[in-house]
């Protein structure tokens, strides 16, 4: 995903053993709760990218939609994706109690446009992947989600960079970086919101 490169069609890789592999499955295979939260989604035997990570009180999974797509996105910064290849679709978030999925809540996340105003959409792009504080090896600490996007109508933009902390269901954005340009060194990231951030790992 955003560390371990998502491969040309914006397909998920696998990142660790901690986290489950993403693979394609139908929508009616997906655990009940899920069925039912992500219906709005994908059609009833649409196949869906689905994706799970396990923490200590919860479950965080990511599951693409490929009926809404970007479409809760504005504008100037809805990801770049291929229509023509589901598995580059964005996904959704949902923490659930259980690997059950369990008392499942959608997970919507801030954004924040050119002039900092915050803006929540209920996807993101398909590099999002959940992570844990490294400083907490008994994994206690509420699950962290990252992505990393190009906005498909920006040229004066090569990347996004954004972290979200989740809390009780709600996702605090808590960095948000823009590269206006990249070289052969990667993405020259200005940092246009930032708060204490302890530094994340995928395992």
């Amino acid at each position: 995903m955003l560390r371990k490169a998502v491969v040309l069609a914006g397909c998920f890789a696998a990142v660790s053993a901690a986290i489950a592999e993403p693979r394609e499955i139908s929508l009616g295979d997906l655990p009940r709760p899920l069925q039912a939260a992500h219906a709005d989604c994908a059609a009833s035997g649409e196949s869906v990218f689905f994706s799970s990570r396990e923490f200590p009180h919860a479950v965080v999974f990511l599951i693409s939609c490929p009926r809404e797509r970007a479409a809760s996105w504005p504008a100037s910064l809805t990801p770049r994706y291929d229509p023509d290849v589901p598995a580059s679709y964005p996904v959704r978030v949902y923490v659930a109690r259980d690997n059950s999925g369990r008392d499942a809540r959608r997970i919507e996340f801030p954004l924040r446009d050119d002039a900092g105003t915050e803006v929540s959409v209920t996807t993101l792009p398909v590099s999002a992947e959940a992570l844990r504080e490294a400083a907490d090896p008994g994994n206690s600490a509420p699950p962290w989600i990252e992505a990393l996007w190009k906005p498909d109508t920006r040229p004066d933009i090569c990347k996004i960079m954004a972290s979200w902390r989740i809390v009780g269901g709600v996702a605090e954005l808590r960095r948000w970086r823009v590269a206006p340009f990249c070289n052969k060194d990667g993405p020259q990231y200005e940092t246009r919101y930032n708060s204490v951030m302890p530094r994340l790992v995928v395992d």
